[in-house]
């Protein structure tokens, strides 16, 4: 995706913290961010916000999208142990589906911690309204509301899902 952007380099800790409010309104690219430490943060999202490496998101965020933009895109594994939620994140309608599938999230490997929570809310998408992975583990919660896809997965569209439960 070649479209007009900005680019953000984490520096060599490769961490960024988040908090209060913020509208982006291009494409923002990051890189070297390994870590995000969100205190609460809100953002509101007119483009892509994408993440070229691995990244773990822990404490709150949430996310609001536009119509026909994919919300959020990680190009290695996305881990979440904290509590992340999407709203109205609307991938664009494109011929080549599985590039702009997951209308909240479109990333290569999910893993949701044992302390980690993901709620997505009126999402969609060509496939994966919500969702588009190769990969999904679930080790905390995942709620999906709401969600539709042209093609596969309202919800979720990924090929290896594992849920992983606590004994009682």
């Amino acid at each position: 995706d070649n479209s007009p952007h900005d680019d953000h380099d984490c520096g060599p800790e490769g961490l960024l913290h988040l908090n209060g409010s913020f509208h982006i309104f291009r494409k923002l690219v990051l890189f070297n961010c390994r870590k995000v430490v969100a205190d609460g943060a809100e953002v509101k999202l007119e483009q892509t916000l994408q993440f070229e490496s691995d990244v773990e998101i822990e404490g709150r965020l949430s996310i609001l999208g536009t119509e026909g933009v994919m919300c959020f895109r990680v190009l290695g594994h996305l881990r979440v142990s904290g509590s992340m939620s999407f709203r109205n994140c609307h991938g664009p309608r494109q011929k080549v589906a599985s590039y702009f599938s997951g209308g909240a999230i479109h990333s290569r490997n999910i893993t949701i911690s044992n302390a980690g929570s993901l709620r997505i809310q009126n999402c969609s998408s060509e496939n994966g309204g919500g969702v588009f992975a190769l990969s999904l583990q679930l080790y905390g919660s995942a709620d999906f509301l709401d969600c539709s896809s042209r093609y596969h997965g309202g919800g979720i569209c990924v090929d290896v899902l594992q849920v992983f439960t606590k004994s009682r």
